[in-house]
């Protein structure tokens, strides 16, 4: 019987560390006697997990005529798995096969399992020429609105720590290296997160990708240099509010610009290819995102269910299950020729695969499949035909919406490569603004390099905006932190730290007391009487 044998793998696997929730559901339908319902009772009575009946990581034993259909539905959704005793035991459940899955033919021109790499095209490699206080790997440029850093030239590989820029307005961001696209969250870096944060300093592994690859001969890479850079050289140049990656490979110079304009909750990929040799190229673009749509994707992953929108085709992903975001849909889009998608990672990565050689890309296609019961990601694939010295530019997007009509809208107005490169300008066109309005000059250049634009810069764009970084991203307001992050701002942006302080104070009970620490929007976090708190409000305030 299959209830048996599913009482015996639960107090095996508890014991060996596994925690789950059994529920047994009992579908016959109501009699008198209730003949099965004693029955069942009583074997989970008898067994050796009976202490752990209705407790957390126990066994649940319910009548299906007793529960609501919403309740009888939430339960099927949020399974890990679901097992029909008409089914047969446990053995037959486990064994059953399953469904086919139509995927692209694989590639003739590549049979091997690595895919050859071209060397790097023929460019003077300038070191730390033009660069202010270039260490080996990185400098100042444009008067200290750049930080440049070399990745992978010369004697100097990746740098000993990852060189992170936070781009961020009040309800989007990301947080990028000198490596990788790295992640992006919407409305709370912590609670809201649509591609993965990870906080590894030694590997630094990307949750997002774009791969360029030669359909004649089969070689890709990264417009990166991780995941998939092969160890060539990649000049990284973060700026206030964007960062860009140049490469060159087999005469195609790649430069790709990330940035997020000032009022929507999107990120751009501003991705331009440039066609340096005499002979015509065929090259396809793949963008990926591994969704999380949440804290951590090994929590939500069971839950995000992935589709195209009609209109524009852009893979869409929701997740019903978050607490304070159940409605809002992400999306990604990449506009192009030849377009297909997937919604399944086990299909893009391949079985114990990774980013660096990604299954999909020794195959023609993607497999246009999305759905429920994926490992989900999103990615999307084009065609991209270059003549001598062509140049185009592709504008990929991540995002996030109240639902698919903003979705729609989004797309359709940021596929436009005008509307794109004016919302970059305005980007910066602000920057420059909020950071030109003091300047301080001092005999140390070190210092006016930092002080003038770089310390303001993230004071803003990270501590007040984003509240996140590679090494910590909590995605809450500290009622004392961000007080003191806001005075940074009282000459450049008053207005800021005049709404934080109405903001903060919204916190604050008749009692006297604070949130130390809250998110949003809920407002879940910690009273606490802690002196400090309640000083720094009176102090920002008389400040301002």
């Amino acid at each position: 019987m299959l209830v048996v044998e599913l009482l015996r793998a639960h107090e095996y696997l508890r014991l060996k560390g596994l925690q789950f929730d059994l529920v047994v559901l009992n579908e016959h339908p109501a009699s008198y006697l209730q003949d099965l319902q004693q029955e069942l009772q009583r074997l989970v009575d008898a067994c050796p997990e009976q202490p752990w009946i209705d407790r957390a990581g126990g066994i649940f034993l319910r009548r299906a005529d007793l529960l609501p259909p919403e309740d009888n539905l939430l339960f099927r959704a949020a399974a890990r798995a679901v097992m029909d005793g008409a089914d047969g035991g446990l053995r037959n459940q486990l064994t059953r096969p399953q469904l086919p899955v139509t995927l692209a033919p694989m590639r003739s021109e590549v049979p091997d399992a690595v895919a050859p790499v071209y060397a790097a095209a023929q460019v003077p490699q300038a070191g730390g020429r033009g660069l202010e206080l270039f260490n080996g790997q990185g400098g100042f440029a444009d008067g200290g609105r750049e930080y440049v850093i070399r990745v992978n030239e010369g004697v100097a590989a990746l740098p000993p720590a990852p060189w992170t820029n936070v781009v961020a307005h009040a309800r989007f961001g990301f947080a990028c290296t000198e490596s990788g696209t790295g992640y992006t969250w919407s409305q709370n870096s912590h609670d809201n997160r649509l591609t993965p944060w990870r906080n590894d300093p030694v590997r630094d592994p990307p949750g997002e990708a774009i791969f360029i690859r030669d359909e004649v001969s089969g070689a890709f890479w990264s417009a990166t240099a991780l995941p998939a850079g092969s160890g060539l050289p990649y000049t990284a140049r973060h700026g206030h509010g964007y960062s860009v990656y140049e490469h060159a490979r087999d005469n195609v110079a790649s430069e790709l610009v990330l940035f997020v304009p000032r009022e929507q909750s999107v990120k751009i990929f501003r991705l331009s290819l440039r066609n340096t040799s005499s002979r015509s190229r065929r090259l396809s673009v793949t963008l990926y995102a591994e969704w999380v749509l949440g804290e951590n994707r090994s929590r939500t992953g069971i839950h995000v269910v992935t589709d195209t929108e009609p209109a524009t085709g852009a893979v869409v992903a929701r997740n019903a299950f978050r607490q304070e975001f159940p409605d809002r849909v992400a999306f990604l889009d990449l506009q192009g020729d030849a377009r297909t998608v997937t919604g399944d990672r086990t299909e893009f990565i391949g079985r114990n695969g990774s980013l660096r050689r990604p299954a999909a890309l020794w195959r023609e296609g993607l497999s246009n499949r999305t759905g429920a019961a994926l490992d989900p990601c999103g990615a999307v694939q084009v065609q991209v035909d270059l003549g001598p010295s062509e140049e185009r530019v592709l504008v990929g997007l991540l995002g996030d919406a109240v639902d698919s009509g903003e979705v729609r809208e989004l797309v359709e107005r940021f596929r436009d490569l005008k509307t794109v490169d004016a919302a970059l300008a305005d980007v910066r066109r602000f920057w420059d603004d909020v950071l030109g309005t003091l300047t301080v000059r001092t005999p140390d250049r070190s210092l006016d390099l930092l002080l003038n634009r770089w310390l303001l810069y993230q004071t803003l764009a990270c501590r007040v905006w984003g509240r996140s970084a590679f090494y910590q991203s909590s995605g809450a307001f500290g009622f004392r932190d961000q007080l003191q992050d806001t005075l940074a701002l009282l000459g450049s942006a008053p207005d800021i730290a005049r709404a934080h302080l109405l903001h903060a104070a919204s916190r604050q009970f008749v009692e006297g007391d604070v949130q130390h620490w809250w998110h949003e929007p809920g407002g879940q976090g910690v009273r606490t009487r802690f002196s400090d708190d309640r000083l720094w409000l009176v102090y920002a305030a008389l400040q301002y």
